[in-house]
């Protein structure tokens, strides 16, 4: 037996054509499968990476990406398809979208100033053709049909569509695009293969208008009636808001603002309303805006501060001639009423510090809670609004630390909820207090003080539904976030302004006839 070995040269192995496209596994010499590079028009090409999750950094020209990442018009079609070598050939903006790859994290979408730049450039490049087809146009009536027959000449139009397939006989909507060396030699095969004789043949290809065409829709666009702004903002009219633009433009202009802002002022008043009334977040608001949340935050701390500048005027402190004036039927018998107060409360978020969360918590409430104190004139205006104290402040010290008996003279009277015990307060100052009569050790109120408590009572609900429009705000029916308390007595002054400025809450007929307007 011969035990003699033979050493083997190894066979090169060749190398097959791949699909780079991540999680595909194509490979070369299976069947109807072409490999394509990736498009050298920039744009394009970003599309390309964007569709199939790839961040190319070096040369596409090693890349490949196969035909199932391709639907069937996304290829140019041929009338002689009989020989098997043919080169198979996508349109000129084509762009993958089967077989995508799938990952469980996806990318974050570009930034709007990025968006922006991509959509300028394909605005600039778009002009650009359509400045060079109008030349050619120009050009190509002047020349003989004898050289627009030949294949150096052959043009290739665009037209707009919404689906990818040959429409012959449409008018172009866009421009003549001249070939480069390669394509043009493929062409001038093409077109001796399909035997054109007389004039050259124009290759339809369409694209989808979506994809150049962005269209931007913020909620100023959707707002068109009173009550569409009624329920975003609060503002019983849209003339109101353009009112408040104008003169936040003069107060910026006092003001010297050297701030650059992406939205005009009408959009950041109307987002830091709907805010205010309908407790957004900044991601939603960055939706219905067109910008980042983190911008919407930005905006909305730098708008509040200027409205609470014109909304703080909108509180006024009436004299008493104005008041008589204006005097509703359900004072006739407590005429000498100046204003009339009540407190409400609304909960906050749980704050960390311990001395925080001893001034912040109400029995009443049983939570954590601010403060503050609303006082209106009869008529229903809103004429004074107190600093925000923490929930465990009692009224009495909430009335004598504002300071609102300043605001009286003596023979001026002050109308409030059995919870106000000023009497001693009111007798100093000279003040009447009208307030609901106490049952005491009483089993039954006497018919007198059932009377006045009933009066009092039919009196002093406009306080409360003062407070109930004020309430509508939902960013004070839920919990204030923390971060919000610094700013928390401008945005009650806004809202009141708000409030002061939509309908009245006593009607025309709640008044007495004859009254005097001023």
């Amino acid at each position: 037996m011969d035990h003699s070995y033979y050493a083997t040269i190894p066979k090169t192995r060749k190398k097959h054509k791949h699909c780079h496209v991540p999680q595909c596994k194509t490979i070369q010499y299976q069947d109807d499968v072409s490999f394509h590079t990736f498009p050298k028009n920039i744009i394009l090409k970003k599309k390309w990476e964007h569709a199939l999750k790839m961040n190319i950094i070096n040369s596409t020209n090693n890349i490949n990406v196969c035909s199932k990442h391709f639907i069937k018009d996304d290829f140019l079609q041929f009338k002689t398809t009989n020989s098997p070598r043919r080169r198979v050939k996508l349109k000129l903006c084509a762009i993958p979208s089967q077989n995508l790859p799938k990952r469980l994290f996806e990318r974050p979408t570009p930034s709007p100033l990025k968006m922006k730049r991509v959509q300028r450039a394909e605005r600039s490049t778009r002009r650009d053709l359509m400045f060079k087809g109008g030349k050619e146009n120009n050009l190509d009536s002047n020349i003989s049909p004898e050289r627009n027959n030949t294949p150096s000449t052959v043009r290739r139009k665009i037209y707009f569509s919404s689906e990818h397939k040959e429409v012959p006989g449409e008018e172009c909507l866009c421009e003549h695009l001249p070939l480069d060396e390669d394509t043009a030699v493929e062409q001038n095969t093409e077109s001796s293969v399909t035997a054109i004789d007389t004039t050259s043949k124009d290759i339809g290809i369409q694209v989808d208008p979506a994809e150049f065409l962005v269209i931007n829709i913020t909620l100023m666009d959707l707002i068109k009636s009173d009550s569409d702004i009624n329920s975003f903002t609060g503002l019983s009219k849209i003339g109101y808001l353009k009112d408040i633009a104008k003169i936040s433009n003069i107060l910026m202009a006092k003001l010297q603002y050297t701030i650059q802002f992406s939205l005009d002022i009408e959009m950041r008043i109307c987002l830091t309303l709907c805010k205010l009334k309908l407790n957004m977040s900044y991601k939603s608001l960055s939706v219905l805006f067109g910008i980042s949340d983190t911008s919407c935050k930005n905006y909305f701390i730098e708008t509040i501060n200027l409205l609470f500048l014109i909304f703080k005027s909108m509180i006024v402190w009436p004299s008493k001639s104005k008041i008589e004036k204006n005097l509703p039927s359900c004072f006739t018998n407590y005429k000498e009423t100046r204003v009339i107060l009540d407190c409400f409360e609304t909960t906050i978020e749980k704050p960390k510090c311990l001395n925080c969360r001893i001034r912040t918590y109400s029995h009443y409430k049983g939570n954590n809670t601010i403060k503050m104190m609303v006082g209106i004139s009869p008529d229903g205006l809103i004429t004074f609004l107190s600093s925000v104290y923490g929930g465990r402040a009692s009224d009495k010290f909430i009335f004598v630390d504002s300071g609102i008996l300043d605001k009286c003279t003596e023979g001026d009277a002050i109308m409030v909820d059995k919870g106000f015990l000023i009497e001693q307060e009111c007798a100093d100052s000279g003040v009447k207090l009208f307030r609901p009569p106490f049952l005491g050790k009483k089993k039954q109120l006497s018919t007198k003080d059932g009377i006045e408590n009933a009066e009092i009572a039919r009196a002093r609900v406009h306080i409360e539904r003062a407070i109930q429009r004020i309430k509508i705000f939902k960013i004070l029916q839920q919990k204030v976030p923390w971060s919000f308390l610094p700013i928390i007595d401008k945005i009650t002054t806004v809202i009141c302004g708000v409030v002061n400025i939509s309908r009245p809450i006593i009607s025309e007929s709640g008044f007495n006839i004859g009254r005097n307007d001023d």
